[in-house]
């Protein structure tokens, strides 16, 4: 896998997982009786777009510590996943079975964004040492 292939992929799981993180959070809102608009969920909803925007222009950039932005975030995104899976009301009914599926599919991109975070890491240490032997 080449870098561009992997910073468009990590660009796509990051974006995936924060508005999967983000129905969740709503659905946490809803069923803690937080109003969208107070505060507390709008502090949690823009530190999660803050996140995906550092980690998707450091991803472009290429810069030395994007891959440790990809995974922390990834495991940020995947924690909130965890919490509303084990957090949900009522976990037999639509809202709750959905808000599981989601959990659960944001967990496995997760996982697999932070695969890719380390994929990055690796491309950003190979063209580090050829750079140093002066080939390409």
């Amino acid at each position: 896998m080449n870098k561009q292939k992997n910073v468009s992929r990590i660009i796509a799981i990051t974006i995936v997982t924060m508005v999967m993180a983000m129905i969740i959070e709503f659905v946490m809102f809803n069923q803690h009786q937080i109003d969208w608009m107070s505060s507390v969920a709008l502090t949690t909803l823009v530190t999660m777009i803050i996140i995906m925007i550092v980690v998707v222009l450091l991803a472009v950039a290429d810069w030395h510590f994007s891959n440790y932005a990809t995974i922390a975030a990834m495991m940020y995104y995947g924690i909130i996943s965890l919490g509303g899976l084990l957090q949900v009301q009522n976990k037999t009914s639509i809202t709750g079975l959905l808000v599981q599926l989601i959990a659960i599919i944001g967990i496995i991109l997760c996982v697999y964004g932070i695969v890719l975070g380390v994929r990055q890491r690796e491309l950003f240490m190979e063209k580090k040492y050829r750079k140093q032997r002066g080939t390409k």
